[in-house]
């Protein structure tokens, strides 16, 4: 077993071990971290939060942590993770008070005495904590149920005496002398666990009405293999379930289902109802390379780990989370930090060169596809009615790289109405930095060489020459339509530091949440939240109405932690859940706050608690604290029966469902941050045996043959006959069904090739020959091969004389670059002789050869087909058919400045006005670099370093300048000039691609552009022109490779179903998987409303490789048959169809 992945490996000292482990990557010696907001003397003069100064509040707690030979991040790497701040009301006053965790030193409880003002009370309190413990993580629970809340504090730290490190429980003993009093009892509760621990989630978990608590532990950074990992368990390093047995807590972790090895690096933990049955799920953020868990919670008090279900992907080394409805869908959706950089002078030096070998090497292993982001993971329902789904939009949203971060809160901070999103960042000891491993090699080396041992002016020397990262922290507001817009500095939050731990309540009581943040090395940040005063700009007028909900839970559970809390104000749809563990080793105030922007009432307003029982008011008052008590609650009435989706799934009407077998793995990711592999599912429909229903036909893969699936009067479809596949040829990788031989009977004809083709020539093409009643014989004579790895096939009659013609599309991705090879073909049939006419009739179409798709369709309205061919690092590119020849008109058509990575084209009358428009799929939005025309995404292929071979290097803008993709490592593995003439990775990641390349081979190069990777509705305007619009934001969450126009919900406008996801890139690029399948209803002038696939009862997860309209039945209903790439087929149809 391949020992853990790390970014390098060295013979350290054991006090230097630690630095050697995989995980949170080093982001260089920056210490401003990414572009910065604008500076403050541009943001508004009233911003939305005001930093208070500590003279004003009194708080004046420092996360301090002095750095000695004997404590810092070179013997300790989680010494500068930082603690934790809690928020909440302990001695009664209705006033949150704060509570802040040490890692060295004394914990802090803060009494707030109104006006933002705070008293230190720690010492009378009783509450500063074991004097040499490492405190980590706080949580604010009433553990013994009598109204007062309790502190809890988990311990960690570089001990290895346990003592140290048992976690500890403050328990409430009521107010002596104005100042609560708590008592230490965390072995009295069984809660005085040893572990390595971050934090803990109260919640009731195995529904009997009182708290239990999940315990999130850590591993202890060593080397170690993977095998180790998986195999190992220690009861220090594993998180704990504490099933709460009458006031004494007793760990159920293994017989509950939980992870039960060692590979858990617990950052972040989360708990809330994800799949809307009413029981708690958890959520654990792991650092390092161990997955992140998605625990399910089962009715019998078990949970389920379904995070290879639920997620396409995970950040790699995750961090802080939190739980939120970010769209008002009724869905919580989840945030997940990690530690990707906004700059390429960050990430660039960062990279270590083994970023794709520790890819494949824990996909291979089963723990997951981990991507170097943070995730913003878009609930999308739950297609089997228990496993939620989700897409990952972190890109897409605009939140995906923000630095080292730590916390992730999700609040409403502006009072509009939807949950922003608030980021802390910072690091205060950057131990795992490639330049500087090899700056402290070179130095034990020297001192070693010198002196024979380590000495301690040699590790203060280390560290002090250690790289820092003080950052400025994120603000994103929820602009809605899953775009967020970072907002710090307009705001008042841009304050660089090292900020970890933060919590928010509504600290003066004005009806807006402020702020709290815990810092390394300096004061802890209070912001004054001004939204009630100020309002944000004219976006958020000052008053911003509010709600505030206090709730009163049954006996065991008196602040009614699990509860939710759901309302309407308007067209505006809220959701809350109570949960106090949010962000970062931090705990938020028991009152749920809610934004309502300028409405004044709440229309309805539900609570449902965590036994079911529901209360609803209507007609509420803002600008108000309500409270909601669980004595006021009934059980439920039963849920009235939901509306009718629009699809229903109708595989079981396969006989037997076709399977497609996956010929890439996980671990073939392309090395390429653009799309070139992609698997092709073959999959064609046509009436095969004269009786005016259609039939498909199915390509074989894994040297199984082609079958053929004749629709039956029931609507059924059943495979009865077989096409053989290829000799040498492992599988079908494109099918088209028409007359070919001018019979009145539809032929097949099938492309065949090797699996997963790249460079290997030799497509075979075959014609079927139906000869009736279902048996198809093959033509002896089809003299066509070549066309490249994955050739299109696009039937049509061009030239208008009752035969049907082939356009053969070609696409060659050889490794070293676009090709001037054999291209695009389009062959004429000769009664039943295929003859290839490109040189006649259309010589352009030789030139392209990254065709995905292409289509016939009479574009300009003179009555014969015109050609429209999509493809990557090109145009949609338009053939005009004069009746005799074919003419480029795409520049004339607007579409020549739309270079895209374009996969798939539909075509239908959208808009009504009786031409085709056109839909063109492309990668989407949800992707690490947005071109544009000024700043296209450019690839430059040439033989840069004289070996006869060509390169081929991607580059894109940042700050007007031109910058190389691809790592020091990657490049030097081209260019071998590299490593000479930028030594160090500081060095190259300042430089250009000029500076790299050099004008003159940069000039000599062929150059390639993509200048959008939008999805796009191109009207036809009718007069030779096509307008570009994008489709919805819901389109561009992943690559479309598939798009099927029709009526499909019977109102007689045309409507548009979307499909899509591709193989995995490379390293750098989270996986294009978002794709869950899209239903756009048409409104019959170009418009379309996306609709969720919960609502429309459309699921087309996985690969969708081909996606074919099938009419089902004699009405001829619409219905859809999806070819997922390595799974089995999915059958949709219409739930009026006919035997859906």
């Amino acid at each position: 077993m391949s020992p853990m992945p790390r970014p390098r490996q060295t013979g350290l000292t054991p006090l230097l071990l630690a630095v050697a482990t995989a995980g949170c990557d080093p982001r260089g010696p920056d210490e401003t971290g990414g572009p910065h907001p604008p500076d403050a003397t541009e943001r508004a003069s009233a911003p939305l939060f005001t930093l208070m100064p500590s003279s004003a509040t009194g708080v004046t707690f420092v996360n301090r942590l002095p750095e000695t030979a004997a404590r810092n991040g070179l013997a300790y790497q989680y010494y500068y993770n930082g603690a934790g701040v809690a928020a909440g009301d302990v001695n009664g006053d209705d006033l949150p008070d704060l509570y802040f965790t040490a890692n060295i030193g004394p914990n802090r409880l803060y009494l707030n005495r109104g006006g933002l003002r705070f008293e230190d009370v720690t010492d009378r309190a009783g509450v500063g904590g074991p004097a040499d413990g490492w405190a980590t993580g706080v949580t604010l629970v009433d553990i013994n149920a009598d109204g007062r809340l309790d502190i809890h504090v988990s311990q960690s730290g570089p001990f290895g005496e346990g003592d140290l490190r048992r976690n500890v429980l403050f328990v409430n003993r009521g107010e002596e002398s104005g100042v609560p009093v708590f008592a230490e009892e965390a072995s009295a509760y069984g809660l005085d666990d040893p572990a390595y621990s971050t934090q803990a989630a109260f919640f009731d978990s195995d529904r009997d009405g009182d708290l239990d608590m999940y315990l999130l532990n850590h591993g202890i950074p060593a080397y170690r293999t993977l095998l180790q990992l998986e195999t190992g368990r220690s009861p220090l390093e594993v998180d704990k379930l504490y099933r709460n047995d009458g006031g004494r807590f007793v760990d159920v972790a293994s017989e509950a289902g939980l992870a039960d090895s060692n590979l858990g690096f617990g950052l972040g933990v989360s708990v809330g109802d994800l799949n809307n049955d009413g029981l708690p799920d958890i959520y654990v953020a792991n650092d390092y390379s161990g997955p992140d868990y998605l625990y399910l919670g089962q009715t019998d008090g078990t949970y389920r780990n379904v995070i290879g279900r639920s997620m396409g992907h995970i950040p790699l080394s995750s961090m802080g989370s939190d739980l939120g409805d970010l769209d008002g869908d009724g869905w919580l959706d989840l945030a997940v930090l990690e530690m990707e950089l906004p700059t390429h002078y960050g990430r660039k030096t960062r990279e270590t060169g083994r970023e794709q070998e520790r890819f494949a090497l824990l996909a291979r292993e089963g723990l997951h596809r981990q991507y170097m982001a943070n995730a913003l993971q878009w609930n999308r329902g739950t297609p089997d009615g228990h496993i939620p789904v989700f897409s990952d939009v972190a890109y897409l949203a605009g939140i995906a790289q923000t630095d080292w971060s730590w916390a992730a809160l999700l609040a409403d901070l502006d009072n509009d109405g939807r949950q922003d999103l608030f980021v802390t960042n910072g690091m205060a000891g950057v131990s795992i930095n490639p330049d500087f491993d090899a700056y402290m090699e070179r130095r034990m080396a020297e001192v070693q060489a010198a002196q024979g041992r380590v000495t301690e002016a040699l590790i203060l020397e280390l560290i002090g020459n250690m790289p820092r990262r003080r950052t400025a922290n994120f603000a994103f507001r929820n602009e809605g339509d899953l775009t967020f817009t970072d907002q710090a500095a307009e705001w008042g939050l841009d304050q660089p530091s090292y900020s970890t731990g933060a919590a928010y309540a509504d600290l003066d009581r004005d009806g807006d949440l402020d702020l709290v943040v815990s810092n390394v090395q300096e004061e802890a940040f209070v912001y004054r939240n001004n939204a009630r005063e100020t309002g944000d700009e004219a976006r958020e007028p000052a008053g911003a109405h509010f709600l505030r909900v206090g709730l009163r839970g049954p006996p065991g559970n008196p602040f009614g932690i699990g509860a939710r809390v759901r309302l309407t104000a308007g067209e505006a749809r809220q959701l809350q859940e109570m949960q106090l563990t949010r962000g970062y080793q931090s705990s938020v105030e028991p009152v749920l706050h809610f934004g309502l922007g300028e409405r004044a009432t709440v229309d309805t307003l539900e609570v449902r608690w965590p036994d079911g029982s529901v209360e609803t008011r209507t007609g509420v008052a803002a600008d108000a604290t309500l409270t909601l008590a669980h004595s006021d609650a009934r059980p439920p009435a039963p849920p009235p029966p939901g509306p009718a989706t629009l699809f229903a799934d109708a595989t079981s009407r396969l006989r037997p469902p076709p399977r497609h077998t996956a010929s890439l793995s996980v671990t073939d990711a392309s090395l390429e941050p653009y799309p070139s592999r992609r698997e092709r599912v073959a999959l064609a429909a046509g009436d095969l045996d004269g009786d005016a229903l259609d039939d498909f036909v199915f390509g074989g893969s894994d040297n199984q043959p082609t079958l053929v699936y004749f629709q039956g009067e029931d609507g059924a479809f059943t495979a009865l006959a077989e096409l053989p596949a290829a000799a040498a040829m492992s599988e079908t990788t494109a099918a088209a069904i028409f007359d070919a031989d001018g019979d009145g009977l539809n032929d097949i004809w099938t492309v065949s090739g090797h699996a997963a083709a790249l460079n290997r020539p030799g497509h075979h093409h075959r014609l079927f020959l139906n000869a009736g009643s279902r048996d198809f014989r093959e033509s002896p004579a089809i003299p066509v091969e070549g066309a490249g790895q994955r050739p299109t096939l696009a039937p049509g009659d061009y030239d208008d004389d009752g035969r049907v013609d082939l356009f053969l599309g070609s696409y060659s991705v050889a490794s070293s670059g676009p090709e001037t090879g054999r291209g695009s073909r389009l062959l004429r049939n000769s009664g039943g002789t295929f003859t290839d006419a490109t040189a006649e009739v259309a010589p352009e179409l030789a030139g392209l050869e990254t065709v995905t798709d292409a289509l016939w369709a009479d574009l300009d309205g003179n009555g014969t087909l015109d050609l429209l061919v999509a493809g990557e690092w090109m145009p949609p590119t338009l053939f005009l058919n004069d009746g005799t020849r074919f003419r480029d008109a795409t520049e004339r058509a607007g579409l020549g400045g739309l270079t895209g990575w374009w996969q798939k084209l539909s075509s239908a009358d959208f808009d009504g006005d009786g031409d085709l428009d056109i839909v063109a799929g492309n990668i989407g939005l949800n992707y690490p670099y947005i071109p544009s025309a000024e700043r296209p995404f450019e690839l430059y292929v040439g033989d840069f370093d004289g070996d006869g071979r060509n390169e081929r290097v991607p580059a894109y803008h940042e700050s007007d300048r031109l910058y190389p993709w691809f790592g020091r490592d990657h490049m030097a593995s081209m260019l071998p000039w590299v490593p000479q003439l930028f030594p160090t990775l500081d060095a190259f990641a300042r430089a250009t691609l000029p500076d790299i390349l050099g004008p003159e081979r940069i000039e000599a190069a062929h150059r390639l552009e993509v200048r959008t990777l939008a999805t796009t509705y191109l009207e036809n305007t009718g007069d030779g022109r096509f307008d570009p619009n994008a489709l919805p934001r819901t389109a561009q969450i992943s690559a479309v490779t598939a798009a099927v126009p029709a009526d499909f919900d019977g109102d007689g406008t045309i409507d548009l179903v979307l499909a899509g996801n591709l193989h995995a890139l490379e390293h750098s690029v989270p996986g294009l998987d978002a794709s869950v399948g899209l239903f756009l209803r048409g409104d019959g002038a170009g418009g379309f409303d996306a609709e969720t696939p919960s609502g429309s009862g459309l699921w087309l997860e996985g690969r969708v490789g081909r996606l074919q309209l099938l009419r089902v039945g004699r009405e001829g209903d619409p219905a859809l048959m999806a070819g997922i790439a390595g799974g089995t087929a999915i059958h949709i149809r219409p739930t009026r169809s006919p035997g859906s």
